[in-house]
């Protein structure tokens, strides 16, 4: 594999057929996705939002997985200031011009920490269009600081300060990366966990930029929607959340809809074997489940 990390194991290979496209929406930054779709025709499609510290390569496991089962599997890095805004219609353009689910096929949403907050303000703006189901894991819903001598408060109203005078193009000081609740909340699986350093050392287009202002106000912005409990009650599409403490198991009631797991582990993908098949288990059973009829 190109610019594959040295002794990568061949169950974290790219699906056979990967292939990688752009998502661009007007004048916006394109927004990278890839897709592998089984060689008959897929019994569903599973649409992945990425989380910011993970590239879409850190999936290529659970892709192999769902394909061998016979399902088609898109993964979008979706931490974007354009994916984070639903206003932008990134997630409705992404389903409605590239993923194009079948009838009678489902497509479920799986969203993994800020993939999981775009997801969450997407859902509370009116629904995600053609989506079954949605499963979430460690959505991020506040700051917990950057990596600088400033508070997640200070942060806060600069980004929105630098907004309002069109200055969020500014990267934000020290290295510009934030610290996040979830970073912390990570798999005890060490092969796994190790995935995306590993990515990120052996292809440099993979390495994580300085955040912008803007893309904190934007983030700050949809985290605080994706919280808001008049917001969650709007949510009708069905929500099968990793809910591992009790801040998340909270969110998840305050959504009609939404079914907690505490067996799921904070970042399912990347656990152990055991609460891993535990997710893939309810992932299949989901896209079993709706198979015959979308809304």
């Amino acid at each position: 594999m190109p610019n594959a990390p040295s002794g990568l194991s061949e169950l974290f290979y790219a699906p056979r057929g990967w292939t990688w496209g752009s998502l661009k929406i007007g004048e916006s930054k394109p927004i990278r996705y890839g897709v592998a779709s089984p060689p008959t025709t897929p019994r569903g499609s599973v649409l992945i939002l990425s989380d910011r510290s993970e590239p879409a390569e850190v999936w290529f496991e659970t892709a192999n997985d769902l394909m061998a089962k016979g399902y088609a599997v898109w993964v979008l890095e979706a931490s974007s200031v354009e994916a984070l805004d639903p206003g932008k219609g990134v997630l409705s353009s992404m389903i409605r011009d590239i993923v194009r689910p079948r009838a009678g096929q489902a497509l479920v949403l799986v969203g993994d920490g800020l993939g999981a907050t775009a997801a969450m303000r997407a859902l509370t703006e009116g629904g995600v269009p053609g989506v079954s189901a949605v499963m979430l894991q460690r959505p991020e819903l506040k700051i917990a600081g950057i990596n600088a001598p400033i508070s997640a408060d200070q942060a806060e109203t600069v980004a929105e300060w630098a907004e309002k005078l069109h200055l969020g193009a500014l990267v934000l000081p020290g290295d510009g990366q934030l610290g996040m609740p979830g970073e912390a909340a990570r798999s005890p699986d060490p092969k796994r966990t190790a995935l995306a350093a590993a990515w990120r050392r052996s292809d440099p287009a993979l390495r994580l930029k300085g955040a912008t202002w803007g893309w904190l106000w934007a983030y700050d912005s949809a985290a605080h929607r994706a919280r808001a409990p008049t917001l969650l009650a709007r949510i009708k599409t069905p929500v099968i959340m990793a809910a591992p403490d009790d801040t998340l198991a909270a969110v998840c009631a305050e959504i009609s809809t939404c079914l907690p797991r505490s067996d799921f582990g904070a970042a399912p993908h990347l656990e152990t074997d055991v609460a891993r098949n535990a997710w893939m288990t309810e992932l299949t059973r989901q896209l079993e489940r709706y198979r015959t009829a979308r809304p």
